[in-house]
């Protein structure tokens, strides 16, 4: 069951997510900028291991993956952290237009039934 708000209320919860939102453009940026760097870390690093392999060309593409284990490991876990907060930032601005949502349909009973 939904918890019944008063205008006002439902405009502080407005308020309130909007802040949220607009917080969560930073540390999206910041999350997006940590990935990216974690993937152009782990491409360097594959090219490196692929040149400097030194055994039979066939073998060069997997032992340049395992030797990159631990940047695929970093780049895939920076990768989930900014999809993360991609969603709960996606997560609130659902909640804002629910929220307006409301609004509207408690301004619109009140407009017909003149503020009672």
């Amino acid at each position: 069951m939904t918890h019944k708000m008063s205008p006002a209320e439902i405009e502080e919860a407005i308020a309130a997510s909007g802040d949220l939102l607009e917080d969560s453009v930073d540390i999206i940026d910041e999350l997006q900028g940590t990935f990216l760097f974690a993937d152009a870390e782990l491409d360097r690093a594959f090219a490196r291991a692929y040149l400097n392999h030194q055994g039979p060309q066939q073998e060069k593409r997997y032992a340049a993956e395992l030797a990159t284990e631990k940047e695929r490991t970093a780049r895939d876990q920076a990768f989930l952290i900014f999809k993360y907060a991609e969603r709960k930032a996606n997560a609130v601005d659902r909640r804002i237009s629910g929220l307006q949502t409301r609004s509207k349909s408690a301004n619109n009973a009140m407009n017909t039934y003149g503020g009672r």
